[in-house]
This record gives structure tokens, C-alpha cells and sequence, in this order.
């Protein structure tokens, strides 16, 4: 598994939301959108399937 990190206007993130979620098969696929308001605060929002071990090193 490999991680990217992309930063993006508001705008774009929604799109590829759209984007997204008409190829996911949201019953299999679990897509993770981490926004980093700080080094500290940050949000998860998750497209599909929520998988109860998202840990990540």
C-alpha cells in the first residue's frame, strides 16, 4: 500500500469526491481523506467501506 499526499483548493476536493465515489464500490473499497488544519488538528472522512483497523504507521 502506498500513500500519496496531495493539497488541493475546496473545490477540487469535492470533484474528485464525485469522482470517486462513481467508481467505488463502496460495499468493498475504503477511500481515506485526511485535511490537516495544523500539525495537531486534522480530520478524516471516509468514502465506502469504514474498516474497523485504519491504522496507520
Amino acid at each position: 500500500m502506498s500513500l500519496s499526499l496531495l493539497i488541493i483548493t475546496e473545490a477540487k476536493l469535492e470533484k474528485l469526491k464525485k469522482e470517486i465515489k462513481k467508481i467505488c464500490h463502496e460495499d468493498e473499497d475504503s477511500v481515506m481523506i485526511y485535511k490537516f488544519e495544523s500539525l495537531k488538528y486534522s480530520t478524516k472522512e471516509v468514502i465506502g467501506l469504514i474498516m474497523a483497523n485504519d491504522n496507520i504507521l
